[in-house]
């Protein structure tokens, strides 16, 4: 039985092929209609086929290891990624509820300015009757008084 075990850079995978040999064979022959990159894993980086057939264990533990290393790595920097991803949105949701919270000011400070602009043009057109209806008097009480009526 022949196992070959490649690492997979980009996706920390080990990639192992499995495929069987006839018994009666004791050298490892490939059939003429199949490529011998079938019988390899290869990595997706595009090296070199991995030809070799581990020996050992200790290939096989390094392998382990190596994984072991990138997927820790990889663990880290997701962790990473993810915690300032999340400080970002807390900064983010900060900065729009300020914002709100400034919108709502704004809006409150306008309707408290329109109110009074509204409540002072009311009490000016109030004395603007009250001057006019004091001319009118004081226009009739003059024609009364100059007999012009």
């Amino acid at each position: 039985m022949l196992l070959t075990a490649d690492l997979d850079q980009n996706n920390s995978n080990l990639s192992i092929l499995h495929r069987s040999t006839p018994k009666t064979s004791s050298s490892i022959s490939f059939p003429s209609d199949t490529p011998q990159h079938v019988w390899h894993a290869e990595s997706s980086s595009n090296s070199s086929l991995n030809k070799t057939k581990p020996t050992s264990t200790t290939s096989n533990k390094k392998i382990y290891e190596g994984l072991a290393i990138l997927n820790n790595k990889k663990l880290e920097k997701t962790e990473k990624t993810s915690k300032f991803e999340n400080e970002l949105y807390k900064i983010k949701l900060l900065k729009a509820k300020s914002e709100l919270e400034t919108s709502r000011l704004e809006h409150d400070l306008m309707a408290k300015k329109f109110k009074y602009e509204s409540e002072k043009m009311e009490s000016d057109v109030r004395q603007n009757k009250l001057k006019e209806e004091m001319l009118l008097l004081e226009l009739k009480h003059k024609k009364k008084m100059w007999g012009m009526e």
